[in-house]
């Protein structure tokens, strides 16, 4: 939805308003519905939640609402912080849970 908000401005700086009054509040919907999503992992849940963050964040800059910009990217920050806190809980995971033969391996 981005990408076609920047096309809609481009060809006509009056359709800001259009995109601030109905595209961005779809892509909050978007952003809604994925929060209710249960069947991926909690790490592509935060990777999809940044990467519509991020979609939201540049609408609200192309239709200079620069304070909700502010907001998105904060929100999108957090959930950056929290995939990397997921990826690392799996790696220990992961390791925890390997055969006793790959420790040995990596002693040796």
């Amino acid at each position: 939805m981005y990408w076609a908000s920047k096309w809609l401005i481009r060809r006509d700086a009056t359709m800001k308003e259009v995109v601030k009054r109905h595209v961005i509040p779809l892509m909050h919907d978007v952003k809604n519905q994925m929060l209710e999503v249960t069947s991926v992992s909690e790490e592509d849940k935060c990777r999809w939640m940044n990467q519509v963050l991020g979609k939201i964040a540049k609408s609200e800059e192309l239709v200079d609402d620069d304070e909700a910009a502010e907001e998105a990217w904060k929100e999108c920050d957090v959930w950056e912080e929290r995939r990397k806190r997921e990826e690392e809980r799996t790696r220990r995971e992961e390791k925890r849970n390997e055969p006793w033969w790959k420790k040995i391996r990596d002693v040796l």
